[in-house]
């Protein structure tokens, strides 16, 4: 009974840490691999140190002594100099003659981000962190630190407590800095969080200066990222919270002193617009966050006619399947007919001689493919000669000593097939992550003002129409093009795309092109229209949709019209075939997509609940980048009736602060396929659109309005038209049943989150 009571009266995680908690059960579910086999080639106990430098001989001196007086001696010290134009160099080579242990890397001035990368691509140790050269380690700090993660071998990265100190080294007293944070309040002694669950979620880069991560940790997360500047830190921690276990120390004592002054980067926050930076970068990882849910697209390839390679590649099918990811034939396809951003693919080749280290990956490979080489138990086959085109080399059962010449490259051992898979497609996810990023900070130039993306499944007998209405629009032809997206991997279209040519005139389809989606959902094939979208701007057009002949040049007045405008919705009306059942009434059609906002021409809207959604959405391509396209744990597959995609999509087009508008005067048609005019969709699609919306705002996309008070008064509201049930018309009595199912599924799944919110996080 005690036990009982105590766990009923803890107190409830705030919806912050419930989401990444959410988070962090699902990716464990479907991807359970822990790594126990896995290990890159490292020096045992050795701890890396990475100091980058520019421009610091004010303390410099200082950060490099509390290094070396360090308590825990089995150190290297890799100093980076960034380019300095004062004394650091001079500073640096002195310290560097009189201790072996330092390694000194000399360049161009390449920022923070780069240094940083650059100094742990040499770096040889178990343990890696790294410090800013003007603040100072106190001696215990390493032998601390290690010590923790020696004690606990399930954490991949901890962080410890620290002080804030001055420009004279003192501590800093009664500092607005870190103040609720401060134990005893003011006393400059900052005892950081100790649940990493809102790190990810709520822009607070807590874990501070003074830490620790393993070496597995670099070899699959690798570079810092060139683009996030003052956040870099911030930007890395978030990724090894996602993949890997990060925990506070299991002591309170204060480790490292974190200095404050003018010229610091902390100090110069507005100067450098860090809050926008970490703005956009939250938005970023919640994209990382889904898209690492998503399933993986493996290429096995290896000599069968061996028996151990044979069972190898059996049992990596077996666990890929497991995982829910997909096998691929992938010369069905050309590579140039797949995406190239959202399209996390493997390689995994099993060697059986020299010949095939030395030999470049298979080229009939979709673009950023990430490509892994295993050998077997055999450390003949390891050796430095192997292809620089290989992202990733192991060796299964075998020793993991021998390092390439390349940057984080060597043999990483591994015992299991789970561990290939798991070391595989962490390292693919990070490329993702790099390959968006570039696209999104380096974009490539638009060839065409709009890009106009189809996404069909299954329904070719309605495709020609839509096809050919996107066609008839009257805008310039050399200005637009059409992208049709199969998410049907049974059925790849290609016959059909020649008969259109073949069919119609060729100067009327030169600018139609077919894109392979082999991840069923919409959200899957509207990021893939994104991928291989050439349009400024991109629309989206349901295969059952036909626009007005003026429906592209009024969505283009729009963008012309208002300055930083992302997001451009229109009008759909519904358009029913002949034959409808007698219980259809007009205001049912919301329920097949009818949008009517009844504005008289282009208007900015800045609420959510006014959002355009549906068969006519189009969005600026540079935004849908930088908000990571659509969350594809959202959005319709099959005949799952979850929607929301779109609505998410505008909600953080909107957060980046780009501005939302309708015109209402772009008209789509929505056909109304007959065999959609049944009860069964009306109930589906209330009951779909209120657990969404629900979960839009537990996800924190959406403020919180709905909790279980308000979902019983909803309930208790729609029981009471039961009283007249008898004198309502039929559909009226068809919304009633399906709004009091809905609701009382949402009651069901707000008690079950209360729940899970009382447990302790994974």
């Amino acid at each position: 009974m005690m036990l009982g009571s105590q766990s009923f009266h803890a107190p409830l995680r705030n919806w912050y840490q419930y989401y990444f908690d959410r988070y962090k059960k699902e990716r464990e579910r479907q991807r359970p691999i822990d790594f126990s086999t896995f290990c890159p080639p490292y020096e045992p106990g050795l701890v890396s140190v990475v100091l980058p430098v520019y421009n610091g001989e004010r303390h410099l001196a200082e950060a490099i002594k509390s290094i070396l007086k360090q308590s825990y001696k089995n150190f290297e010290l890799i100093i980076v100099n960034d380019g300095s134009t004062d004394s650091s160099p001079t500073i640096i080579e002195e310290f560097a003659k009189r201790d072996k242990r330092i390694k000194v890397i000399h360049q161009k001035n390449q920022k923070l981000p780069k240094s940083l990368s650059n100094g742990f691509r040499i770096a040889r140790g178990e343990f890696l962190t790294w410090t800013s050269d003007d603040n100072r380690l106190k001696a215990s700090c390493l032998e601390k630190l290690v010590s923790c993660l020696k004690r606990h071998p399930d954490w991949d990265m901890t962080y410890a407590n620290m002080d804030i100190i001055g420009e004279d080294g003192k501590i800093l007293k009664n500092s607005d800095w870190y103040c609720n944070y401060q134990v005893p309040p003011g006393s400059g002694h900052v005892h950081l969080p100790e649940d990493p669950h809102e790190l990810n979620v709520w822009p607070n880069q807590y874990i501070g200066a003074s830490f620790l991560y393993r070496a597995k940790v670099a070899a699959l997360l690798r570079d810092y990222s060139p683009y996030r500047f003052t956040i870099e830190d911030y930007d890395y921690f978030m990724q090894i919270n996602e993949f890997f276990k990060i925990r506070h120390a299991d002591f309170t004592e204060t480790i490292y002193e974190y200095r404050f002054h003018g010229t610091s980067l902390t100090s110069r926050e507005k100067e450098l617009q860090i809050l926008k930076h970490r703005e956009y970068l939250m938005v970023f990882d919640d994209f990382r966050r889904d898209f690492n849910l998503t399933p993986v697209w493996w290429i096995f390839d290896g000599d069968e006619k061996s028996t151990k390679i044979a069972e190898l590649i059996a049992n990596l099918k077996e666990c890929a399947n497991d995982c829910g990811d997909l096998i691929a034939d992938y010369k069905r396809w050309s590579p140039e007919s797949l995406p190239t951003l959202w399209f996390p693919c493997v390689y995994v080749k099993i060697a059986s001689n020299r010949g095939e280290l030395a030999a470049p990956p298979e080229e009939h490979l979709p673009i950023n493919t990430t490509k892994v080489l295993v050998v077997l138990d055999d450390e003949a086959l390891m050796s430095k000669d192997v292809d620089p085109a290989w992202d990733l080399c192991l060796a299964f059962n075998g020793a993991s000593k021998v390092r390439t010449l390349l940057p984080y490259q060597g043999w990483h051992r591994v015992g299991k097939a789970e561990d290939i898979l798991g070391a595989s497609e962490i390292l693919c996810r990070k490329k993702e992550f790099e390959a968006l990023e570039r696209e999104i900070f380096e974009p490539s130039k638009p060839m065409c003002r709009y890009s106009i993306v189809i996404c069909t499944y299954k329904r070719t007998h309605i495709l020609d129409r839509a096809i050919s209405a996107a066609f008839e629009q009257d805008f310039p032809k050399d200005d637009f093009e059409i992208i049709v997206v199969n998410n049907d991997p049974d059925n790849e279209l290609n016959e059909f795309i020649k008969d259109l040519q073949i069919r119609y005139p060729k100067e009327k389809y030169t600018s139609l092109r077919l894109v392979q989606c082999p991840f069923k959902g919409l959200s899957h094939a509207r990021n893939a229209g994104i991928s291989q979208a050439r349009g400024e701007v991109v629309c989206f057009l349901d295969d059952d949709a036909l626009p007005d002949s003026n429906w592209l040049k009024e969505i283009d007045r729009a963008y012309n019209q208002i300055n930083d405008v992302g997001l451009v919705g229109g009008k759909i009306l519904v358009k029913l075939p002949e034959k409808c059942p007698p219980w259809l009434e007009e205001r049912a059609l919301v329920y097949w997509s009818h949008f009517d906002p009844h504005y008289k021409d282009i208007t900015i809207t800045d609420n959510w609940w006014e959002f355009p959604w549906g068969a006519n959405w189009t969005a600026k391509r540079q935004a849908l980048l930088e908000i990571g396209g659509f969350r594809c744990r959202y959005g319709r597959k099959g005949n799952d009736f979850g929607g929301g995609e779109e609505l998410l999509a505008g909600c953080l087009i909107h957060r980046l602060g780009y501005k939302v508008a309708i015109n209402p005067k772009a008209v789509v048609t929505h056909h109304i396929d007959p065999d959609r005019l049944n009860k069964e969709h009306v109930k589906k699609t209330i009951k779909s659109a209120l657990l969404v919306n629900y979960r839009l705002q537990t996800d924190l996309y959406m403020p919180r309005w709905m909790d279980a008070k308000e979902a019983a008064r909803k309930t208790g509201s729609w029981t009471k038209d039961l009283i007249t049930y008898f004198r309502l018309s039929p559909f009226k009595r068809l919304e009633v049943k399906s709004n009091i199912g809905a609701h009382l599924a949402l009651l069901k799944l707000i008690a079950q989150d209360y729940k899970n919110r009382a447990k302790t996080p994974g």
